[in-house]
């Protein structure tokens, strides 16, 4: 059994996303089986400091066996019926034929209450795992191995549940309707415990493998939806830790050569498409940014790049750490259309969000009810599971959407250290103490392992020590923390003179109390764009961009967190430093407060009719390159633009055509275009021109390209190329069509070209981790605009970085293509390199069977792998071939990275809201099912709607919600 697995499957959405991520599949292929469950240690450690049981069990519920009842006004007959005290009422209980649960009770208590019951049975363990995961009390299931340790570690230092525990005393006892809502949500979670430790539910299998479970709390609850909230928000868009080690390696290997300006080239900021959220109506001032300069102050050039990279290293061991899961296009789709615009009034809001594409889902399809008896809550969307109400959804009026709002939350800080048994920093020229958290771990490590086996590099990095114990192993950690802001990052102490040292702190607005849950209350009741706007401006921490639509037509949009105001971006001068890099933490560059929420983006009943945000830049502050020299500063790296841009194009055809459907706004979703593709291929078409005008000896041609040519396979190439459509088809299926089979072997050419020019460009100048979101901007610049880099060389009329910096020769950008295209083909080809397993191509030189869906696939993998698998291995062994690549609309991006063209992340849900004034409605999907157990019906199901991009009515109207219900169960007091 490999806990790593467990770790990354159970835990669902750890990789950002958000409503978040586009990363690559970098999870374990190890599969095992369910004889695994038979080998869990019998000698558990003893739980009684983990989450939730310092919360005594709620009272024991009795399955009632009694004669068959019916819902719905005896419309849906009953399967089960259970006997619950702390209910006021009946509440019914409808599960759809796609296994979604509508939930109808009397009263909102009851309703939260069921919602907690009804998760659970489905998602416990899921719910399970990421508390435990977030609290840094994973390493203690069976199933745990080293690497859960560290992961535990890390979110200790963090201290997630810390902050979850702030936020639940501000609650516990106030009497506020949010607070009520967290306990009867727990209190019905924890009366689906009961029943299964008493026998009165059969006990999965699942439940065998994580260890003993305790009661669920209001701060569990909280503990993941920081969790969730870190995910978004945590580091930024990339780690600064991370982007230091880069910079630091650049200067040290160039600082002094005529490419020194590869530093800026690498880094610019701008996006790469001028399509932004709002209309932007301000002045372009002239950018203040100036990298070189930055960069040659003393500060950066005090530590070297071992140290940089170091302390990466340290942070890559955590796997669950965002740094460690490479090249990632973190991102999410939604627009909202007006009334005017669609035939009947009726505003539309689509919501794909991208993020880990896990097996249980991310997300859990639920509908709430209590207006049947009365009350005023009738919503229907998702929600996280362990996390009451509905996150994305609609109720009768208002419908609501999300994706990141990529504000800049966090700062890193190079601390200067006065070392001794308690360190001290500097900070405004005083020693201010540092603070001692110990954290103990308990753990159980393999009958071949000793204690310390279990302590790697992160670990080893921090101030701890092991011992056995009779019941296993102990692990303490004393974590250190800078009062004015924050956490040590592990391995960054090093001594640099007698007594003085530097270590890094982080610094994050989510170490702080914040009330995202009041938003969650508010929304299943928002009727207007005005208590819209107030009630996501609660969410604090994980900015998101929320979008909103009405029966009335009405649309409306917001994108409110806290953005750190900082006192050295404040005072533009000669001690500016970029924010996507470490501040120093002697002073000067603190937080003066949060952007005020009236400068963050919001709008409402735009005139054009129609909003979109895909991640893009909102206000149009990065577009000259400088997110520093406007009115606010509020993040450094939106998403390059290319979702964003090809969602605007859409909308206006569809709205130029108009009037808008349903179904237009599903086949924006499904858009596959390659905007990478469309952009770079006509340069490989024209360096193919040039080799062949070489070969043939025309005159001003580059002879150097004369090893190219016709006889080379370029003249096929350039006929795939020349006659793509720019879709990023799969091909790989029996109904493919001869156009799209052509699309899809073009893909492929494409692909890997685009990973190999990439090697051949920077392999021989850097080694350390590109960001894949400054790598497509450094790209489209060299190709597009190299005037404009700080490597441009006038009399080359290019920029230098095109030369190969190990030959002797200097090599041009043609040069460069070819040799890319040539290694390429060589690779798709190659019969020693085939298939998704070995990171390869197709194994032929016959083009007509590269098709990009053999390579590009995705797999949702379970824990107990092969045929528990979506799709199982039995079916597609290699995974679904699926169409899309890097930052297409419907997101599939396989990185710039390497040639493993899998990917891991995608869209989570795939919404359509509907506000019809007579049936608000939804049409919905999520990549997998609704029930994480194996076996069951609903396990899997809808994946063979989400893998076509198709969906299914999630209903908002009893009539319609009879017609498909598939059965009902019954809780009552």
């Amino acid at each position: 059994m490999s806990a790593r697995l467990w770790t990354l499957i159970l835990a669902a959405a750890l990789t950002s996303g958000a409503c978040g991520s586009d990363s690559k599949d970098n999870s374990s292929d190890t599969n095992t089986t369910a004889d695994t469950v038979g080998e869990v240690r019998a000698d558990m450690i003893d739980k009684s400091d983990a989450p939730g049981t310092d919360v005594p069990s709620s009272e024991i519920a009795e399955e009632v066996v009694e004669p068959a009842r019916t819902c719905l006004d005896d419309q849906v007959e009953s399967k089960d019926v259970f006997s619950f005290d702390a209910l006021d009422g009946p509440v019914e209980v409808i599960i759809d034929e796609w296994g979604v649960p509508h939930i109808y009770a009397t009263t909102e208590k009851d309703l939260f209450y069921a919602q907690g019951f009804v998760v659970a049975r489905h998602r416990f363990i899921q719910m399970h795992a990421m508390r435990a995961i977030a609290s840094g009390y994973f390493g203690r299931a069976p199933v745990a191995d080293a690497d859960d340790l560290s992961n535990d570690v890390y979110m200790r230092i963090l201290n997630l549940r810390g902050a979850a525990t702030a936020m639940w005393a501000e609650l516990e006892g106030s009497g506020e309707p949010v607070g009520e809502m967290l306990l009867s949500f727990a209190d019905g979670v924890n009366e689906y415990i009961t029943l299964v430790e008493s026998g009165g539910i059969e006990k999965p299998l699942e439940w065998l493998l994580v260890g003993e479970i305790g009661p669920w709390t209001p701060v569990d609850t909280l503990t993941i939806a920081r969790l969730q909230s870190w995910d978004l928000s945590f580091d930024g868009r990339t780690d600064k830790v991370h982007n230091a080690a880069r910079v630091a390696e650049l200067q040290e290997r160039w600082g002094e050569s005529e490419i020194v300006g590869i530093i800026g080239d690498l880094h610019g900021l701008a996006p790469s498409t001028d399509a932004i959220v709002l209309d932007f109506d301000g002045d372009r001032n002239a950018p203040l940014l100036d990298l070189a300069k930055s960069l040659s102050q003393p500060f950066y050039k005090r530590l070297p790049a071992s140290y940089w990279k170091k302390v990466q290293k340290a942070l890559a061991s955590v796997e669950i750490h965002p740094g460690a899961f490479g090249t990632r296009d973190v991102g999410s789709n939604n627009w909202t259309v007006s009334g005017d615009l669609t035939a009947d009034g009726a505003s539309l809001v689509a919501n794909d969000t991208h993020l880990s594409l896990r097996n249980p889902p991310v997300f859990f399809e639920v509908h709430l009810n209590t207006t049947r008896a009365g009350g005023d809550i009738d919503s229907g969307g998702v929600c996280f599971p362990g996390i009451p109400g509905v996150i994305l959804g609609h109720n009768r009026v208002a419908a609501w959407g999300a994706t990141v709002y990529y504000a800049d939350a966090t700062d890193v800080y190079a601390e200067t250290v006065i070392l001794g048994d308690v360190p001290a920093v500097l900070f405004n020229n005083e020693e201010v103490p540092m603070t001692v958290r110990p954290e103990t771990f308990e753990y159980a490590a393999k009958s071949d392992e000793s204690c310390e086996d279990w302590v790697n590099e992160f670990i080893a990095g921090t101030d701890y020590t092991v011992e056995t114990t009779d019941d296993g192993c102990l692990l303490t950690v004393n974590v250190l923390e800078v009062p004015h802001h924050g956490p040590v990052i592990p391995e960054s102490m090093a001594e640099v003179a007698d007594g003085m040292g530097t270590a890094l702190t982080w610094k994050w607005t989510g170490f702080e109390p914040s009330d995202e849950i009041q938003m969650l209350y508010d929304l299943l009741r928002v009727k207007t764009p005005e208590e819209f706007i107030s009630a996501v401006s609660h969410f604090g921490v994980g900015a998101q961009n929320w979008v909103y639509g009405d029966v009335n037509g009405h649309i409306a949009y917001a994108a409110f967190c806290k953005i750190p105001v900082r006192q050295c971006l404040e005072e533009v001068d000669d001690t500016m430093y970029p924010s996507f890099l470490p501040f120093p933490g002697g002073g000067g560059c603190e937080w003066n407060g949060m952007v005020p929420l009236d400068e963050l983006p919001q709008a409402i009943d735009p005139e054009r009719g129609y909003i979109f945000t895909a991640n893009g830049d909102a206000l149009g502050y990065t577009l000259d390159g400088d997110p520093y020299n406007d009115d606010t500063y509020q993040g450094y790296m939106f998403a390059p633009g290319l979702r964003v841009a090809r969602i605007e194009d859409l909308l206006a055809e569809k709205i130029a055509a108009g009037p808008v459907t349903v179904a237009d706004m599903q086949a924006i979703q499904a858009d596959h275009r390659s905007p990478i593709g469309a952009r770079l291929t006509p340069f490989i078409l024209a360096a193919i021109t040039a080799a062949n005008e070489a070969k043939a000896g025309v005159e001003g041609s580059d002879p150097s390209l004369a090893e190219f040519g016709d006889d080379d396979g370029l003249a096929a190439v350039a006929d795939y190329l020349g006659n793509w459509s720019f879709n990023a088809a799969a091909g790989a299926l029996p109904e493919t069509s001869d156009a799209e089979a052509k699309d899809a072997i073009a893909t492929s050419i494409f692909n890997s070209w685009a990973v190999h020019v990439s090697q051949e460009i920077l392999g021989d100048k850097m080694e350390s981790p590109y960001d894949v979101q400054f790598q497509v901007r450094f790209l489209f610049r060299l190709f597009e605009e190299p005037e404009t880099m700080d490597t441009y060389d006038p009399e080359l009329g290019d920029s230098m970085l095109w030369d190969n910096t190990t030959t002797e020769e200097v090599e041009s950008r043609n040069y460069i293509i070819l040799v890319a295209l040539q290694k390429s083909l060589d690779f798709l080809a190659n019969p020693e390199l085939v298939g998704v397993d070995a990171e390869g191509g197709f194994g032929t030189e016959e083009m007509s069977e590269w098709h990009w869906g053999k390579l590009h696939t995705i797999k949702m993998k379970h824990a107990l792998g092969g045929k528990f698998n979506i799709p199982s291995e039995e079916t597609f062994p290699e995974g679904y071939p699926r169409h899309g690549d890097n930052f297409s609309v419907d997101a599939a991006n396989a990185g710039l990275s390497d040639t493993k063209f899998t990917y891991g992340s995608g869209a989570a849900i795939r919404n359509v809201y509907i506000m019809d004034a007579d049936n608000p409605r939804a049409e919905t999907v999520i990549p997998g099912g609704e029930d994480a157990f194996v076996g069951r019906a609903h396990y899997a199901d809808q994946f063979e709607l989400w893998k076509v991009n198709e969906t299914h009515p999630l209903h908002s109207q009893v009539d319609d919600l009879v017609e498909d219900a598939e059965s009902c169960f019954i809780l009552e007091p």
